[in-house]
């Protein structure tokens, strides 16, 4: 018999007064900080407020809100909430720790210039690798004749 799958949340969101249970324990957190992602629907702006936290260095959102608003003629989706750093307290490393601790930017204008230059990279190195690719290729056809 096969054991269950125990797969980790890797990203938490609290809506208003909710904070984690005894399970987990919360390492950093920045109560007077507000990250916000906006979007054409309300997943797309969760998605962009992940992508700002974990661009942080966080893994979880407290005081987690979404609203609609209008922005001329289009309906804007704003999410936001207080970034959040949580690891589950069965599994405590001290080492795990300090390099998670280490990680953290509390300082959300930098973590987004980071994240956005580390997904401008990856974006020219996907666009490069085709060209990459074929030019390897080509040297190996090369080579062996």
């Amino acid at each position: 018999m096969s054991k269950p799958s125990r797969r980790r949340k890797k990203f938490f969101i609290f809506r208003g007064d909710e904070r984690p249970g005894e399970d987990y324990v919360v390492l950093k957190s920045t109560m007077n900080l507000y990250a916000a992602g906006e979007g054409a629907d309300a997943r797309s702006a969760e998605a962009e407020l992940r992508q700002k936290v974990t661009g942080c260095g966080g893994n979880a959102v407290f005081n987690y809100q979404c609203n609609i608003g209008k922005r001329g003629p289009y309906t804007v989706y704003t999410a936001w909430g207080n970034p959040a750093l949580i690891v589950p307290a069965a599994e405590r490393d001290e080492a795990e720790e300090k390099k998670l601790l280490a990680g953290y930017v509390e300082d959300l204008y930098a973590a987004e210039d980071k994240a956005r230059r580390v997904s401008a990279w990856r974006s020219k190195c996907l666009k490069a690798l085709p060209a990459v690719v074929i030019i390897a290729c080509l040297v190996i056809l090369l080579f062996n004749r």
